[in-house]
Formats: structure tokens, C-alpha cells, sequence
């Protein structure tokens, strides 16, 4: 089904047949600079709160590059807002250079263990990205690195008056997005005028939060909404078939996720996600020995 072909009734507003999650908690986004250049918005989460979710960024890259990061057991899922002046180019262990340009997508399943760098497209130009990090099963975690991009005309979206909806991961309201992880998950974009409402319909053991980029949002149910501001994030309860979101007295962007919760013991070390201590200290030994590959400083 193409984009001019999507159907009228979509379920995008208030839907009697769906009961509405209400909010578990709420968290303020860690505000850092990491480095000239290099500023940042972020979630980190723990184990379990948010599974299969680890950490939510939100950042701005000028004229730093990440610095080269060894990872491994996980999936790092990359997008550049539409509004970037710049796009963001990664670098692995693994491969050539790849270019993520404004609005597109670019994701790497770790795997056993390779190394990235992200800097911006244009040298004094600000991208402005997400990185958002996945945990991997316990399978998926033994298995060789691989790399998936969908370039921005490739994302499945939707307009309709007010609201404008963006399915980065996953699908929503009857949308499917180009990527659908082996651990299944879902990433929304979605920008609110005034008024305007988003309903994203998930199964009841999945895992929900939404995160206010810009503006004020009304999340919750219609009788007991919660108000979030700007740089804060939500968690909600699992007591319902449906995420609600609407913009309040100004126009919002929020982003939303939800997850298949994995239920398996997380032990971290910087990069290096793992189920056992063990598991952490071979992966350590796979860097050092050089079997994730090396990344030859830039000119």
C-alpha cells in the first residue's frame, strides 16, 4: 500500500474500543556536554525499567566526532532530525563510512563486538540527532555485527491536519516501517499543533514511554492526563492496549517507543552489554585482542 493509498480510519484519535495507558513515572533528560562541540540530552535506564530500552539520546554534534566506542550486545539505532543543518557520518570497525542524512535512519546490530564513530557531515554545521540503544537477546548477542540504513524518502509517514506522524522502527497506525528488529520494537516521530492527538496501539506486555522533544504535551488518559514539558520523559504503565498523546497550549514534538520486553539479567561495562559477567570480561578480551576490528584514525 503506497502512501497516497493509506485508508481514512485510522486510528489515530480518542478510540472507545482501546483503554489508554496512564504514566508510571516521569524522569528529567540528563543535560551534558561531552567535549567541544558535543551536547546532549539524555535517558540512561536500568535494568529492566525500560526493556528492552537502555538509553535515549538526544544530541547535537558540531565540530566533535564521538569519540571511537567499542560495543557489543546490543542494537544502536541512529536518526537525524529533519531540521539538521548536517548529517551524520558513521564509521566501524567492520565496513566503509555510511552517511545518514537528514530525516533517514542508519542501524547497527553489534553482535559480538565492533567499534563506531559518528561526526558530523560538515565541519561547523550542527546535526542534530538520536541514538537510541537497544538491548540484544541473549542469541542475537553471539552473531557477527550487522547494518541496515533507510534513507529519508524510505520512511513510512503520515499527515493529517494537525498531526504528522513519522514511524521510525516498528509500525504504528497501520504503518510499517522499513526496519522491523528481530527484537521487536517501535520508534515514533510524532509533531502536534495545538489540540492535536496520537494514539499508538501496542500489545499489553510491551514496554511504553514517550519522551517531550519541543513544546508541552498531554500524555495519559483523557480523564487523568499527565502535563510534560519539554526535556522530560514519561514511562506508563502496562494497564492498557494504547499510548495517547496530545499537545497542549503549543505545538509539540515528541517521540514514543515501545518494546517487547526481553526478561533476561543485563550486566553492563561501558559499551559492552551482556546476560553474565563472564560474557563482559570475553568481550573485553575480544577487543583487546583486536577481533572487533580496528578503526585507522582520521586525516
Amino acid at each position: 500500500m503506497g502512501l497516497d493509498e493509506l485508508p481514512d480510519d485510522l486510528p489515530l484519535d480518542l478510540d472507545a474500543t482501546t483503554h489508554t495507558r496512564s504514566v508510571d513515572r516521569s524522569a528529567m533528560l540528563h543535560e551534558g556536554s561531552e567535549g567541544f562541540g558535543h551536547k546532549s540530552r539524555k535517558l540512561t535506564t536500568g535494568a529492566g525499567v525500560l526493556d528492552p530500552f537502555l538509553r535515549i539520546e538526544e544530541l547535537w554534534l558540531e565540530e566533535a566526532a564521538l569519540e571511537p566506542t567499542a560495543h557489543a550486545g546490543t542494537l544502536l539505532f541512529h536518526y537525524v532530525f529533519e531540521d539538521s543543518d548536517s548529517g551524520l557520518t558513521l564509521r566501524d570497525s567492520i565496513g566503509v563510512e555510511h552517511l545518514v542524512a537528514p530525516g533517514g535512519v542508519f542501524v547497527m546490530s553489534t553482535g559480538n563486538g565492533l567499534i563506531v564513530e559518528a561526526t558530523p557531515e560538515h565541519y561547523g554545521r550542527t546535526c542534530h540527532g538520536l541514538v537510541v540503544t537497544v538491548n540484544l537477546s541473549c542469541a542475537e548477542k553471539d552473531l557477527p555485527p550487522m547494518k541496515a540504513g533507510a534513507p529519508t524518502k524510505a520512511i513510512r509517514e503520515l499527515t493529517r491536519g494537525p498531526m504528522r506522524l513519522r514511524v521510525l522502527a516498528g509500525q504504528s497506525n497501520g504503518l510499517q516501517a522499513t526496519f522491523l528488529p528481530g527484537t521487536p520494537f517501535t520508534l515514533l516521530e510524532v509533531q502536534l499543533a495545538p489540540g492535536a492527538s496520537l494514539r499508538h496501539e501496542l500489545p499489553r506486555d510491551h514496554t511504553a514511554f514517550a519522551i517531550v522533544l519541543r513544546g508541552r504535551a498531554l500524555i495519559g488518559t483523557s480523564e487523568d492526563p499527565r502535563s510534560v514539558r519539554a526535556g522530560v520523559a514519561v514511562s506508563l504503565f502496562d494497564d492498557g492496549d494504547s499510548v495517547l498523546v496530545r499537545a497542549a497550549d503549543e505545538k509539540c514534538h515528541v517521540l514514543i517507543g515501545s518494546g517487547k520486553p526481553l526478561a533476561e539479567p543485563v550486566f553492563t561495562d561501558r559499551g559492552f552489554v551482556m546476560n553474565h559477567p563472564q560474557e563482559l570480561a570475553d568481550a573485553q578480551a575480544r577487543f583487546e585482542s583486536g577481533a572487533m576490528g580496528t578503526l585507522a584514525p582520521r586525516e
